[in-house]
């Protein structure tokens, strides 16, 4: 009998760790382009993410809110993706306090004859990329 309650006691462990999954990594919220000038609902605390076509091209913050803090930026090669670009700027933004967030982006080195004509990667280099972020109670 008490083979058996070690036995099931053992079992029981393994079941429990066994079934205990690892905590997943918060993901941000991504906008793009596809974003410009609109106002999105955000949950208070989220991580968010501005994915926008560059090379040659590449973005600076011209405005930000004082709730918003630029955390990060990267670029990375993804050719063919938008017309007339070779990579992807990634800018992570942290929303530390509350209340609306303006986050306001200007291309540098837009290419010669970048007249933005027809749709989101036809307007790809339009200036400035603006998102306006509305902070949503969860209910």
């Amino acid at each position: 009998m008490a083979d058996r309650l070690k036995a099931l006691a053992i079992l029981a462990l393994g079941l429990g760790i066994a079934g205990t999954a690892p905590a997943q990594e918060a993901r941000p919220v991504v906008f793009t382009q596809a974003h410009d000038g609109t106002v999105q609902p955000i949950a208070p605390g989220v991580a968010v993410q501005v994915q926008l076509p560059a090379g040659p091209v590449y973005w600076e913050v011209e405005e930000i809110s004082r709730n918003v803090t630029l955390i990060a930026r990267s670029t990375y090669p993804s050719p063919g993706r938008v017309p007339g670009s070779v990579a992807v700027e990634v800018l992570d933004f942290a929303l530390p306090e509350q209340g609306r967030a303006v986050i306001v982006l200007r291309p540098v080195g837009r290419p010669e004859g970048a007249t933005g004509t027809g749709g989101i990667h036809g307007t790809a280099f339009a200036a400035p990329f603006s998102l306006t972020l509305d902070p949503v109670r969860a209910e």
